[in-house]
Formats: C-alpha cells, structure tokens, sequence
C-alpha cells in the first residue's frame, strides 16, 4: 500500500476541463443542453430525459450530478434528505477570491483554516491569486456582517475583489442509489468544506459504483449495499468535523458556544 502523506492544491475548472478531454476521447458523448422534463416510467423509474432542444435521452442507469437541486433523485424520486443542520451550524458561506501581498515570500504548501466570530475561513495558495472564504451560520451572522468580517481579517489582500456569497443544507439523503438513479457529489450529499471531503466522497460514489455496477436490470441487493457504504463512510466524515468544534476550546462567541454542544 501507497503511504500518502500529501495533498495537492488544484484548479478545479482545469482539471474538469482535462477530464472532460478524456471522456470524450473515449467515446463519452458530451451533449450541453439543460433538461425541462423529466419521464417515469410504470415502475417509478427515470424512463428518460427530455431537453430543451427536444431531443430525448434514454438510458439504463442515470447519474445525478445536478448539484443542490438533485434533479433526478430529490425532486423526480422525492427521496428524503435527511438534515444534520442540528449538528453542523454552518449553512452559509462567502468567498473573495485574494492577491498574493508578498509573492516574493513565497508560497505556504498548505491550506490554512482560521476560527472566527462565527465560522471559519479558508486561504488557499495558488499561483495566480488566494482562494479565501468565510464558512459560518446565518444563525450568528448576516451575509453583510460575514462578508465585513472577512474583508477586515484579509486586509489589503481582499481590496476591491468582488464576495460571492452561497447558501447551503448539510445532510444526505436517505438513499444515495434508488432505482436506475445513483446521486454523486451534492446531489448526494453535503458537508461543510472543513476537511475538504466533497472530492473525496464523488470518488469514493465512483469506486463503489464500480464495485457495485448493476447487470441488467438493476440489482435490489446491488443498490442496497452501495447505500449502506455510502451512509457509513458519511456518517463518519460527518462525525469527524463535529469532533473539531466540540475540541476547538472556544467558547467566546455564541456561534462557538453553540458549535460546541449541538443539538443530539
């Protein structure tokens, strides 16, 4: 086995662009359109995909990577989303891309994650510019008072960057795989950006898609095991980033008050 010890700071719009490259050159067929109707079939299942341009996409198994929304499996299967609001606070975030101050000091090999009033910030190192956000609770903040926040603890780095400011639930649904529809990435599920697992659990989905890939029809005992992968190793991350608030030692603020005993 492989002792990895190191992580690695990637342009998440290159290596999707990359990736692409390879799918297609393998025969993967790249259609850009957007889906204004979705079939069932007697079953319940995805029968198939209707786009705006009119054409109709059959297939056997479907993988819903429409985000937040999660077109086919929240709103066509109505699969329950099951909320760990009560545990993890954060809902919110905002993020300022940043400049390099001192390039010439060069450039920390690491991800550094700061506590603050009520959240916690993210500077990320690139070469071209500092990726910078703010995770918090609208409970504790207003996206004003978050956004204000952060521009004071970046400083002259931040100085005339526009903020983007984003809304978020975090949980899983009950069920990741249902019928011929198999959810990665945030249509799946959602945790806050804390230990950066959200790459991890879309590769993770991959693998154990592989390892669980149905024969004709869709296997019940196939579906089963993989959601019960799934839910564990979420489960688990979940129980690992509720551990850094309820060890973080803070208690100066309301949002750190409350981070560190959640609700059960």
């Amino acid at each position: 086995a492989h002792d990895v010890r190191t992580a690695y700071h990637l342009d998440a719009i290159l290596l999707g662009r990359f990736l692409r490259g390879v799918a297609c050159g393998r025969g993967v067929e790249r259609v850009v359109d957007h889906i204004v109707e979705v079939e069932r079939d007697p079953g319940g299942a995805v029968a198939a995909l209707v786009l705006r341009t009119g054409r109709r996409l059959e297939a056997d198994l479907y993988v819903d990577c429409t985000g937040f929304r999660s077109l086919l499996l929240g709103e066509t299967l109505e699969e329950p989303f099951l909320s760990d609001s009560g545990h993890l606070l954060c809902d919110s975030a905002v993020a300022i891309p940043s400049r390099h101050v001192r390039r010439d000091a060069g450039l920390p090999p690491f991800t550094t994650s700061t506590a603050l009033r009520s959240g916690w910030s993210w500077d990320i190192p690139l070469h071209h510019r500092r990726g910078c956000g703010y995770v918090y609770s609208q409970a504790f903040a207003s996206p004003d008072e978050a956004e204000a926040e952060l521009r004071a603890f970046l400083g002259e780095a931040a100085e005339g960057a526009e903020a983007r400011h984003l809304r978020f639930r975090v949980g899983r649904h009950r069920r990741t795989w249902v019928k011929n529809v198999v959810a990665l990435g945030l249509s799946a599920a959602f945790l806050e950006p804390l230990e950066s697992t959200s790459i991890f659990l879309v590769e993770y989905g991959l693998a154990n898609l592989v390892t669980f890939f149905p024969h004709r029809p869709v296997d019940e005992s196939r579906t089963n095991a993989y959601n019960r992968v799934m839910n564990d190793v979420y489960d688990e991350l979940r129980d690992f980033i509720l551990m850094h608030y309820a060890l973080a030692n803070r208690g100066d603020t309301p949002f750190w008050k409350s981070a560190a005993s959640p609700a059960t």
